[in-house]
């Protein structure tokens, strides 16, 4: 009895009712093949950049950024120490980026953890980058998805998008603690932007 009133007054109050996470049962839930599937999206899309001139590099940065983060995204980015915090400074951030043809190697992502809470999921892990001229580069990355019902961002549909993404270089490893390949030295990594 004492639950029938609760949810009566949960009704009338008009507060909606929560899944066992804490979440409404209408938010969207975050997984691992999810965030599988953004991740080849999002390298999919610097695979599919063309950088043959300036246009194309302007037309391929708002590409990449419109089909994987939000209005409202935050990038701390590998190769760069200015953090980007709006779409202009996104594509800005990918002209000079998708210049150098990056895109994930083989068996990228690894080592990775999946988090989930009411319309927002976190993809952690290592993965490492080939792009022209450069020795491949083993960073970290952390992905903080968001699902957006109404984005904002001219021809995006409902979805996951990327509202912060961090990444880094990895240190140096030690020999027993190198689970997977040696880490690129910073000072052998060229790019400048």
């Amino acid at each position: 009895m004492k639950k029938l009133i609760l949810l009566s007054l949960c009704l009338s109050a008009g507060i909606g009712l929560a899944n066992a996470d804490g979440c409404d049962a209408d938010d969207p839930m975050f997984n691992e093949g999810i965030a599988k599937n953004l991740i080849k999206q999002w390298n999919n899309s610097l695979l599919t950049a063309k950088s043959n001139t300036a246009q194309e590099l302007k037309t391929s940065a708002q590409d990449v950024v419109k089909a994987n983060y939000a209005p409202h995204a935050v990038l701390l980015p590998t190769l760069s120490d200015v953090i980007r915090m709006d779409t202009p400074q996104l594509v800005d951030y990918f002209e000079h980026f998708l210049s150098k043809q990056p895109h994930l190697a083989a068996g990228s992502p690894y080592d990775t953890a999946v988090y989930s809470s009411c319309g927002l999921g976190v993809y952690n892990g290592d993965y490492d980058f080939i792009a022209k001229g450069q020795p491949v580069m083993h960073a970290r990355f952390t992905f903080v998805y968001e699902y957006l019902d109404q984005p904002t961002l001219a021809g995006q549909k409902p979805g996951w998008y990327i509202v912060s993404h961090h990444s880094s270089l990895q240190p140096p490893s030690q020999p027993e603690h190198n689970s997977h390949n040696e880490s690129t030295p910073l000072a052998k990594i060229n790019f400048e932007f």
